[in-house]
């Protein structure tokens, strides 16, 4: 999406801005909307992810012509930008509907840069409530060769000693069961238009969905009852491929072997895996508020 599009879109939303310091912003948002719950009423973590997304890009982009966080508009302005890891942590207040979901407040700091990459971490409020944080790794690319854009050393030396968060944590690659028995395999369809982002591939925050929607689909056929409310507790996602409008998606899935409840999730595209990420999940049944 350029610059010009997100503009157009964000001055719709009401959303509110202050650079609190070079590396530090807010963004005060009305909240979630009437189409971002499930029947279960939770809001949808994909949803969860746009909003993180689309506040991280307006402290970037401003559409007031204001303050760029650390300047990242003039060097995020030339390039493409490619998802690379995405790590989401959900508290339980998020699934509670004693709690209120609007207004919300979010705080976004750039906690580290690499040779091409910019990790930004934001936490979500709602008042004094914690509701999820939320870490994204973007690379710039090249918009005609699509190759790896070094970070000049110019912006590092103005901007790189404010950086001072942890390094982005490393997505090792999923390894299969050596036993097939437990992997678990289920299509997600073939990806729709309504999935493809205005850079002609599948919105980042969808991979989540098919995920999500694909382990309610599992366990829905396993057990024979209808759908379960999935009140997810955290996601660490790795984008590996593009995937496209019309590709046919599988998803596998299979227990983690050192951490006791976590999923593990390898969508393949052709056969060729595209997306991995590890899900784990808050128990069943409704989440009352302790607060």
């Amino acid at each position: 999406m350029t610059t010009g599009q997100f503009s157009r879109i964000i001055k719709q939303l009401g959303y509110e801005r202050i650079i609190r310091a070079p590396n530090y912003g807010r963004v005060k948002i009305p909240g979630f909307s009437y189409p971002d719950f499930d029947a279960h009423a939770s809001p949808q973590p994909w949803s969860l992810m746009d909003i993180m997304d689309s506040t991280q890009t307006f402290l970037i982009h401003p559409t007031d012509g204001g303050e760029s966080l650390l300047g990242l508009y003039q060097l995020f302005g030339d390039t493409d930008t490619y998802m690379v890891t995405a790590k989401m942590d959900l508290c339980e207040q998020f699934h509670d509907e004693d709690v209120m979901k609007t207004p919300l407040c979010l705080d976004t700091s750039v906690s580290s840069v690499g040779k091409s990459t910019v990790v930004m971490d934001t936490v979500m409020t709602s008042g004094p409530i914690p509701l999820a944080k939320y870490q994204s790794n973007v690379i710039l690319l090249d918009r005609t060769s699509g190759k790896p854009v070094e970070i000049p050393q110019q912006w590092k030396s103005t901007y790189g000693h404010l950086c001072t968060g942890e390094p982005v944590r490393r997505f090792h690659a999923l390894e299969r069961p050596s036993d097939q028995s437990r992997v678990s395999k289920v299509s997600a369809g073939r990806v729709s238009s309504s999935d493809i982002d205005a850079n002609r591939h599948v919105h980042f925050s969808n991979y989540l969905k098919y995920c999500c929607e694909g382990l309610i689909k599992r366990q829905t056929i396993q057990s024979g009852v209808a759908p379960q409310p999935l009140k997810l507790k955290s996601a660490f996602m790795w984008y590996r491929k593009e995937c496209n409008f019309d590709d046919d998606i599988e998803l596998n899935f299979w227990g983690h072997e050192t951490n006791p409840g976590a999923i593990c999730v390898d969508m393949l595209k052709n056969g060729e895996s595209v997306f991995q990420c590890v899900l784990e999940l808050y128990g069943t049944g409704r989440i009352s508020s302790s607060l």
